[in-house]
């Protein structure tokens, strides 16, 4: 339990950045270059999907399963909701964040030091919602055979800090992902595939603003 606890901010951290790095990366499709990729990302407004992730460590025999649903709609607004083995909402219009956790039988919103890290993001994200990959020198894209795209950090920045290396598995479909891997270190690494994923359905505002929608 001790170890855990050491290791749970780490944890946190990263996964919020996977998190966040992850809508982007809906808006491409089939491309030859960044530069077609900014030109296809013009076409998604709104993006549905329910996905599963597996978190992977080396000091656990199993990885750790969690269920959810990710709904998004451009510029800015986005919902990212773990549905199990914990139910946590995160929630963003604009620069506006908001985090809950369960607690017992309550939502409880979450505050701290890791919330502004990850508003420390929201710039890089913006440019990336509007396919800019190129735009940020501390991170390096390439897209490679077989339908996927290598994400590195440059050395000496903050992201290398948390992460080394992204991997993207893209399907046949202009728009849709099939998974992500983001890796810390070699031994400790996550998995987050998506299915049912839907392109420019319509997206009622309350799904970006409300903790509880059946309320």
């Amino acid at each position: 339990m001790m170890a855990m606890n050491r290791i749970k901010p780490k944890i946190q951290q990263t996964l919020f950045f996977g998190v966040l790095l992850v809508f982007s990366f809906f808006l491409l499709g089939w491309a030859d270059d960044l530069g077609d990729i900014k030109k296809k990302a013009e076409s998604v407004n709104t993006i549905e999907a329910a996905f599963t992730q597996e978190r992977h460590l080396e000091m656990l025999d199993e990885p750790l399963y969690s269920k959810g649903l990710l709904f998004f709609e451009t510029p800015s607004s986005l919902r990212w909701e773990y549905t199990s083995p914990v139910r946590s909402v995160l929630l963003m219009e604009d620069r506006n964040i908001r985090q809950y956790a369960q607690a017992g039988a309550d939502m409880v919103e979450q505050k701290g030091r890791h919330l502004k890290e990850i508003r420390i993001f929201l710039q890089d994200i913006a440019m990336w919602m509007q396919g800019e990959f190129d735009a940020n020198p501390d991170l390096n894209a390439e897209l490679q055979a077989g339908r996927k795209i290598l994400l590195k950090p440059a050395k000496d920045n903050i992201i290398a800090q948390m992460i080394q290396r992204i991997e993207l598995r893209l399907t046949d479909s202009p728009g849709v992902i099939e998974s992500v891997r983001i890796y810390e270190d070699p031994n400790a690494y996550t998995t987050i595939r998506f299915h049912d994923t839907k392109i420019n359905q319509n997206i009622e505002k309350e799904i970006f603003q409300r903790l509880n929608l059946e309320d």
